[in-house]
């Protein structure tokens, strides 16, 4: 299935899309901690990345999602060479 470009509604600086697979499952994409990385958050339905998106993704307290979190400590350190 095709990738949903950036989400409006996304205020994560690490977001980058969403994919909805044929199986129900759905992803999140994000930046990786690393260049030339991605990261894939996978679930088993859509409502689950749905829930996901509002608690993080579209939040200005996106950085308690893990995969936020970890970004921006990478960045913090300056790991991202």
């Amino acid at each position: 299935m095709a990738n949903e470009p950036r989400s409006v509604r996304a205020i994560c600086p690490f977001y980058q899309r969403i994919r909805r697979l044929e199986t129900h499952r759905a992803e999140i994409i994000c930046e990786g901690a690393v260049p030339g990385m991605e990261n894939v958050v996978t679930f088993r339905g859509t409502a689950q990345m749905e829930d996901w998106m509002a608690q993080y993704c579209e939040t200005f307290t996106y950085e308690r999602c893990p995969y936020a979190k970890l970004i921006s400590e990478v960045y913090l350190r300056g790991d991202d060479e």
